[in-house]
Formats: structure tokens, C-alpha cells, sequence
């Protein structure tokens, strides 16, 4: 069973403000992307001869060894130039490059990712007799294995920009190491902070799947590229790694943010909890069966999540940088509630996945709690969760909120709230 909160009954309240209107129509949720064509015309289309002069003189391209030799799949004569497929390939990843607008600033430089490319780097060459891709080989020039973009298509395989992006982050990690150094821990980086190798091609995966226009990609590749960031987060750090499981001390500030809201609701008998996380992607509601306008609550669909956690520290001032990167991580999926909250009243567990509608009985829930996973400080003495409450009883209103609460000697307590969205009780719509 899922359950819809259509954006005609929802409240929106940004930074103070009350704001009564759809979701998609929020206050300063506007995205300024400059976009002028879609991930897959990258793939669709051959490079143009002005774009590859226009690379040319901007990057050295060696192609000391080729295994798509003897394919062409652009002309001359069609107005681009005779290339192979990898030729091909790695022309249109440096022209998406070029070409890609985000709607925030990259975290490690002010330039469009292109631009801060060559002034990093100087040219590629693309090599058969290396084990894997390196930098540098002459000092400025980065030095990539030949079937990274060489692997010719089989029967099944279609060309997608999820092949180029791929290649787009390895040339961005490999040119970070040019102005930013070795790394710090083994083959991995110390941290995500210290904006290394492995955080810089974090945060372009990122920035791609979260930061460029709605109409960019399709949701599936958008979702695919999110993924990947994960993965880079959750194995490339030997310090602050994606958290791939609900850890125990996060349950303990759910449980003080749940019973905050159970009590000054009061008259609530039994509640049901969620029996996974509400997270960013807007997919996720499907877990859940939380669904609040375009998405789950979280955010708007046409909202990035750091977009929404910008706002949210704009609310609330005592919410820093660090403890919504944090939160950022653990809500970049859903992810199964392992244990049960600590609550003044009865619980069940619940979830559309369990089969079965929510328990009624003798004494059926007065509320459904969906609540996120904790975003921490750095000194794990703040914390940053969000709950999305339902009304079951039809008395009261259905609401989302973030919650802050700051940790004295082992006890938890709530300092902050921001509701983003709220729906009326049944009986008054």
C-alpha cells in the first residue's frame, strides 16, 4: 500500500517562510541550467569538424594504439572527420565536457570542468602497453589504457553517454592528480575533504547525476551515475566512506526525534515505522510507500538534494557543511531498518515490500513514521535526521521535517525543526 499526498493539499516552508503551493512551484527551487542538448546527442551525433579543431587546440590526442583500428564511424566528407570508434569516443567525452553546465559550482574549482581540465593537463595519450591509466607521462600529459574506450560493441550493446561519462571521470581523477597530488592513503584517499583523486571524481559523478537539467538524461542513466558515486564513496576513503547499513547510534536519534513529535502530537496510541529509510532519489518512494507531490518529501523531483539541504541550513544556521555532507551520504538510497525505535508508544514495523496491509487489530497505528538516516558533525555531537509523519487517524495533519539535535554527555535532544511539507487530516480536504 502506498500512499499519495497530491501537491494541491501541501504547505511548503522554506527558510521561514510559508509558502502554500505545488511542491514543483516552491520558492527558490528554480534551476539555472544552460543546457542545449541531451546526454545521448553526445552518442548520437559525430563530433564537428570546429569541435575537434577546437579540442585539438586545447589538448594533445595521441592515439598510440587503437583496438577499434580499421572502424570508422565518422567523416570527413559529413562534415566532422575520419575516425575510428574510440577516436570517435573520446572526442565526443572531451565535447560533453565542454559542453556540460551545472547548476552549482564544482567543490574543487571555480572553472567549468573543462576549462580546469586544461589548465591541468596539457594532452591524453591513449596506450596499449600500460597495466592502468596514470598521470603523468611526460609531466603534463595523462596516459589512459587503450580499452577504456576501445572495447568494441557487441550484438546486445548500444552507445549511451554512460560509456563517455564513465571515461570523463577517469581523465578527471587522473588530471587532479596533476594539480592536486598523490594519494594520501595507499591507492585510496585519507578523505573526502581533502578534495583528492578520488573526491574530485566523486563529486563529478555527482554533480552529474544531481546538478544538470532535469530534461539532461533519463532517469535510469541519472540514477546509474548516482550509483556510481556511492561506490567511489563507499570504497575509495579510508575515513569518511559511504555508511552501506543503518548504523545503531543513528537509531538512537530517530527514536528522540520520533518521540519529540509523538508527544507534542499527543493522543497517539500505536505508531507504525517504516521498515526502510526515505532517501533523495525520488525511486525511493516506491520503497517506502511515501509519496509527497513529485517525490517523497525529501525534496521536490526538480530539486537537487544539496539544493534542498542548502535550504535547510539557510533555516536552521546551527546545521553546518560537514553534518549535510554526512547526511547527503546515508540519503543517497533507501536502506532496510535493521532494529526498532526506542518509542513512548507501541510500534509496528511496516513496508509496501512486507505484502500486507498495515496492521489494525485491536489497537491500529495512529501514525505511519518515515524517518531518514542521521547526518552527523564532525565531532558526532550534532546530528541532522528527517522524518515524514502520516496521519492514519485522520485527525491531525500528515508533515515532513528536518530535525536538529545536538548530543550533551550521551543524551540526545532536539534543537531544530524545519517542516518542508505538510497535507491536511482527511476530514478537512
Amino acid at each position: 500500500m502506498t500512499w499519495r499526498c497530491s501537491a494541491a493539499t501541501i504547505a511548503i516552508f522554506l527558510m521561514g517562510v510559508v509558502v502554500v503551493r505545488s511542491l514543483t512551484g516552491a520558492a527558490g527551487q528554480t534551476r539555472n541550467v544552460a543546457v542545449q542538448r541531451d546526454a545521448n546527442s553526445f552518442v548520437r551525433d559525430c563530433p564537428t569538424a570546429a569541435d575537434i579543431a577546437a579540442i585539438k587546440r586545447d589538448l594533445r590526442l595521441s592515439f598510440e594504439s587503437d583496438p577499434t583500428r580499421g572502424t570508422q564511424v565518422c567523416s570527413a566528407a559529413a562534415g566532422s572527420a575520419d575516425l575510428t570508434l574510440m577516436q570517435a569516443r573520446a572526442y565526443r567525452s572531451l565535447v560533453a565536457m565542454r559542453d556540460l553546465s551545472f547548476d552549482a559550482p564544482l567543490p574543487w574549482t571555480k572553472d567549468s570542468v573543462y576549462r580546469w581540465l586544461v589548465k591541468a593537463i596539457g594532452g591524453i595519450r591513449f596506450r596499449a602497453n600500460i597495466e592502468t591509466s596514470f598521470c603523468c607521462d611526460p609531466p603534463n600529459t595523462i596516459n589512459v589504457r587503450d580499452t577504456v574506450l576501445g572495447r568494441l560493441p557487441t550484438a546486445a550493446a548500444t552507445e549511451n553517454f554512460g560509456q563517455l561519462e564513465g571515461f570523463m571521470g577517469l581523465v578527471v581523477h587522473e588530471a587532479r592528480h596533476r594539480d592536486g597530488g598523490p594519494h594520501t592513503c595507499g591507492n585510496r584517499d585519507t578523505s573526502i575533504k581533502q578534495l583528492g583523486s578520488w573526491a574530485v571524481q566523486y563529486h563529478f559523478h555527482l554533480w552529474i547525476a544531481n546538478h544538470t537539467a532535469p530534461d539532461f538524461m533519463p532517469t535510469v542513466m541519472r540514477d546509474d551515475i548516482r550509483r556510481q558515486a556511492v561506490r567511489l564513496c563507499q570504497e575509495q576513503f579510508c575515513e569518511d566512506r559511504c555508511r552501506d547499513s543503518v548504523e545503531e547510534t543513528e537509531y538512537r536519534v530517530m527514536s528522540v526525534a520520533a518521540t519529540h513529535v509523538i508527544r507534542e502530537l499527543g493522543s497517539v496510541r500505536m505508531v507504525a515505522v517504516s521498515d526502510r529509510t526515505v532517501a533523495f532519489p525520488c525511486e525511493s518512494a516506491a520503497e517506502t510507500g511515501l509519496v509527497v507531490g513529485d517525490c517523497n518529501g525529501m525534496r521536490t523531483a526538480r530539486q537537487s538534494p544539496e539544493q534542498a539541504l542548502t535550504a535547510i541550513r539557510k533555516s536552521m544556521p546551527a546545521v553546518g557543511e560537514d553534518m549535510t555532507a554526512s547526511f547527503l551520504i546515508g540519503a543517497s538510497k533507501s536502506f532496510s531498518m535493521e532494529s526498532r525505535l526506542d518509542l513512548p508508544v507501541p510500534q509496528t514495523v511496516w513496508g509496501p515490500g512486507s505484502d500486507r496491509g498495515l496492521p489494525q487489530g485491536a489497537l491500529p497505528p495512529d501514525l505511519a513514521i518515515y524517518p531518514s538516516r542521521v547526518g552527523y558533525n564532525q565531532g558526532h555531537d550534532a546530528a541532522l535526521v528527517y522524518l515524514g509523519v502520516r496521519d492514519l487517524s485522520g485527525k491531525s495533519k500528515s508533515f515532513g521535517e528536518y530535525i536538529f539535535l545536538t548530543k550533551t554527555n550521551i543524551q540526545w535532544t532536539v534543537k531544530g525543526r524545519a517542516r518542508v511539507w505538510e497535507a491536511l487530516p482527511a476530514t478537512q480536504r
